[in-house]
């Protein structure tokens, strides 16, 4: 059986930047929540990353690889390898 790669939906990507946000820099989450920021800040490393991972994958990466650096670096802040 063969399966196909499916890359992330956007709530996938909405629900991993906002969880990153949320556990790891609560100070700045709450702050962007009360400022009001906090929709327009997740909704730019979405696009960010779906930019990251498109540039990847027209570059030869592998589908799934792309999409994993992508969230890497963009959602989750994580170094790249």
């Amino acid at each position: 059986m063969v399966t196909t790669y499916k890359p992330p939906t956007d709530a996938d990507l909405w629900w991993k930047a906002l969880g990153f946000l949320r556990t790891s820099r609560h100070a700045d989450y709450y702050a962007m929540r009360l400022d009001g920021s906090l929709k327009g800040i997740v909704e730019g490393r979405i696009a960010a990353c779906k930019s990251y991972a498109q540039r990847l994958i027209d570059s030869g990466t592998w589908e799934g690889e792309a999409w994993n650096q992508a969230i890497r670096v963009e959602l989750l802040e994580s170094e790249s390898n």
